[in-house]
């Protein structure tokens, strides 16, 4: 559609942050924001659903693990275990950053905003951290997209 982040969140009546944690894989929409972006798009709920999942197979990933040795399906299940670490810690973020924001603006005064400064640089650590975990997600188990 070419809109910027800045349009689509007006449309929506969401922050640009939000926009842009929604695509880069950051952040998920809570229902009522994806039902919001699939009336906007005028897509049907299931197949923005079936589009997401194409576009994450590390959610939908399967391996037959008949012909795996013991070590191998460790190996798997503490991937699988970090994966799960992963977006939970994704969402703690989210949840942490809309605290903030909202904080951040009911009080406005000169030495609580030097805290939430300090704060804000502590979330963007912890979402560089984050981004290098779904980095190292999407190597092991690349998109389709990446194997062409």
């Amino acid at each position: 559609m070419g809109l910027s982040q800045k349009e689509l969140a007006l449309h929506l009546e969401l922050s640009r942050n939000k926009i842009a944690s929604y695509e880069s894989g950051i952040v998920e929409p809570n229902a009522k924001v994806f039902l919001k972006f699939c009336q906007y798009f005028e897509v049907s709920e299931r197949e923005m659903l079936d589009t997401l999942m194409a576009d994450h197979p590390v959610e939908t990933a399967h391996i037959d693990s008949s012909d795996l040795s013991t070590i191998d399906q460790y190996l798997i299940d503490q991937f699988d275990l970090f994966i799960a670490k992963t977006n939970d810690m994704t969402k703690v973020l989210d949840g942490y950053k809309a605290l903030l924001e909202m904080r951040f603006e009911q009080n406005q005064n000169e030495s609580t905003q030097t805290l939430y400064h300090s704060f804000d640089d502590l979330l963007k650590l912890l979402e560089t951290l984050l981004q290098t975990n779904w980095d190292l997600i999407h190597l092991a188990i690349p998109t389709e997209k990446q194997s062409d």
